[in-house]
């Protein structure tokens, strides 16, 4: 059986407030000092399954950002934006 990763990155910046905002959500922020998180959860997913196989859904808005931010851990049509909040 095949195994795919799916990293829901599609905050709006509310729940960690004051560090993160809507132009700088927490994935986007380093709590670790290591990396910023949506990176950290990206390496974790290394041992689980090929890199090829992890998908990021995150908002439009955001997209680009996450392309930028990852710096080619995942492919950039591996980078899904979302139109419009689902919950």
């Amino acid at each position: 059986m095949k195994t795919y990763g799916v990293i829901m990155a599609g905050g709006g910046g509310t729940r960690f407030w004051p560090l993160s905002t809507k132009a700088e959500p927490k994935q986007f922020l380093n709590l670790s000092g290591k990396d910023i998180l949506v990176n950290e959860t990206i390496d974790r997913q290394h041992d689980l399954m090929d890199q090829k196989d992890i998908f990021i859904v995150t908002n439009e808005t955001q997209a680009k950002m996450m392309k930028e931010r990852t710096g080619g851990r995942i492919a950039a049509d591996h980078i899904l934006a979302e139109p419009a909040a689902r919950n």
